[in-house]
């Protein structure tokens, strides 16, 4: 949609406003168009805006104004959420790996240490029971 009239056609289903916006075409003093195309410093087309679209068009551009803010709060507040959920993550498995008795090289090495003084205190029975 890049003619002006296409917009205005189309902005009553975006905008609905109480009376339609207008194409006003202005008369060129001589011959407007060369070769089919606008001739360089001819007047271009100007929208006619009636008097009572001007309080929805105002009240449209208030809305989106207090919109964006909104969004950047609510933007905000979820970069907030995101990061206290990412440090609960980090949390809830640091106390998961602590309750299981730490990482996996932590506890195969407190078992190999208890095997081994197992191994030991075997080793020292059998020799006192000969």
């Amino acid at each position: 949609m890049q003619k002006p009239g296409d917009i205005l056609q189309a902005l009553p289903q975006v905008l609905p406003l109480p009376e339609p916006l207008a194409l006003e075409q202005p008369q060129p003093a001589g011959p407007g168009k060369v070769d089919g195309k606008a001739k360089p410093g001819a007047p271009s087309p100007r929208v006619v805006l009636p008097v009572d679209d001007l309080k929805p068009l105002y009240d449209s551009a208030v809305a989106c104004k207090e919109c964006q803010v909104e969004l950047a709060a609510a933007q905000a507040n979820l970069k907030d959420e995101q990061a206290k959920t990412a440090a609960l993550s980090r949390e809830r498995d640091d106390a998961l790996r602590a309750a299981k008795g730490g990482s996996a090289l932590r506890r195969v090495s407190r078992a190999a240490k208890w095997f081994l003084i197992g191994a030991a205190a075997g080793a020292v029975a059998a020799k006192v029971a000969r």
